[in-house]
């Protein structure tokens, strides 16, 4: 790692964690060194491998475009990230992963994006992905039907945007200022798979965003992945989700949850949170107040017609089973009342 003596303000960071992904380490690290110039830096944070990686990153050592710190513990990738971005001098920062690559083009093309329009947080190009069955063919999911790049600066028709489907912030595509992850605390650890997800938008609905047709650069989708893992488990993917609301519904965040909001993008994981709860812990989701609060926005958003009536037969089981106070009732009668869906549904009729 460089002396502190030696460190200036970089244009680009380039921020990596490793965790034993000693397979795609080698090709990742000559993929993006491809792309630096000498404004530009990679910096690597191993989180205490215990596979070949030491063995890879020590070949890279004296190579000054890098910093590597090696953790004794791995302690998750998302502690990890947020050690590289307090060693990160970019003014802007690319969060990669060992199991990713760039297509010729993204530093250049995205960059030049950034610095025409300053005052955006991110900039990002279409989801260029491989699948675990072919791993070798690259595909492409466009998230805005543009042909052209698109600058948002309008939040709230970015906001109303956002509701289109397909419409992502996809993070292995994206470069952010930096400054402005440092503000927000980095990546919540508590948020687990969504904190990259959760910073984006946060920071698109505060700063807004531009968009590239293109694709520059490759996801490898896998089963094995961090999030693909935790989002199959029934239990950690409410958890993070449980996590996104909390921070959402602190009072520091009454505006950003306006956002979140009225864009659409909680929807699924409202129905999700809120499904989970009903099937599995109708007494938990009973004695937290705010759980109803999370249902009442998920029916705001006119989505999932068949949830107004799953509150009205849960409300009434709750009755039957539990000998719970009528209230109950006639506040789930109340929710549906109020929500866009039943009015909607009124009107049509």
């Amino acid at each position: 790692m460089r002396d502190k003596a030696q460190e200036k303000e970089m244009l680009l960071s380039f921020v990596m964690s490793n965790y034993n992904d000693g397979y795609y380490l080698e090709s990742r690290i000559d993929n993006v060194l491809l792309r630096l110039n000498s404004e530009m830096e990679f910096v690597i944070i191993d989180d205490g491998s215990t596979d070949n990686s030491h063995e890879i990153l020590d070949r890279y050592q004296n190579d000054p475009r890098l910093k590597i710190k090696k953790l004794p513990n791995n302690r998750g990738p998302v502690l990890a990230i947020n050690e590289g971005l307090q060693l990160a001098r970019g003014k802007y920062a690319a969060f990669v992963a060992c199991d990713d690559f760039l297509l010729p083009g993204f530093v250049e093309k995205t960059l030049k994006v950034l610095l025409d329009n300053p005052d955006i947080a991110i900039c990002c190009s279409d989801f260029g992905f491989t699948t675990y069955e072919e791993p070798e063919r690259i595909q492409t999911s466009k998230i805005i039907p543009h042909r052209e790049i698109t600058v948002f600066r309008d939040i709230k028709a970015l906001i109303e945007f956002a509701r289109h489907p397909g419409f992502m912030i996809p993070g292995h595509t994206s470069i952010v200022k930096r400054e402005l992850v440092v503000q927000k605390g980095g990546f919540l650890p508590e948020l687990t798979f969504a904190c990259d997800w959760f910073l984006s938008y946060s920071l698109v609905f505060e700063h807004g965003f531009a968009y590239i047709p293109e694709t520059l650069a490759v996801m490898r989708l896998s089963p094995d992945a961090y999030s693909t893992k935790l989002m199959k488990d029934p239990k950690s993917r409410n958890e993070s989700h449980k996590a996104v609301f909390e921070e959402l519904w602190k009072t520091k965040n009454k505006e950003l949850r306006r956002k979140f909001l009225r864009s659409g993008i909680l929807n699924p994981l409202l129905a999700s949170y809120f499904e989970f709860y009903v099937a599995k812990q109708p007494i938990k989701m009973l004695k937290t107040p705010r759980n109803w609060a999370f249902a009442y926005a998920h029916f705001q958003q006119n989505i999932y017609p068949k949830y107004a009536t799953l509150v009205l037969e849960t409300a009434r089981k709750w009755l039957k089973a539990y000998k719970l106070p009528y209230k109950i009732l006639r506040f789930a009668l109340r929710v549906c009342k109020k929500s866009k869906l039943i009015r909607s549904q009124r009107h049509r009729s």
